[in-house]
């Protein structure tokens, strides 16, 4: 009899704790207001050049490095790893 109480209150409190999870998922990741967040984007490769181009931008990934002081010396490297909720790592 112990046992199964102690079966039915752990289940209990299992149920509890995920309603309580979910609820404060909901809240801390609610959906998107603003249009801009949930659409498609627009322009195309010519217009993304363009104001890449505007803004002085670097062409490459090598040359932004470059212009941005990462010579390879200091860098930090990182793995990062979530298989939770994003299903990746």
């Amino acid at each position: 009899m112990l046992k199964r109480n102690r079966q039915l209150f752990q289940a209990l409190l299992a149920g509890v704790m995920l309603l309580a999870v979910t609820s404060l998922v909901a809240v801390a990741f609610p959906s998107p207001s603003a249009p801009w967040l949930s659409r498609p984007g627009v322009g195309d490769s010519g217009e993304t050049q363009q104001y890449y181009t505007a803004i002085g931008a670097p062409a490459t990934l090598g040359q932004w490095k470059a212009q941005y002081g990462f010579d390879g010396a200091t860098e930090t490297q990182a793995i990062y790893y979530n298989a939770g909720d994003l299903g990746f790592g």
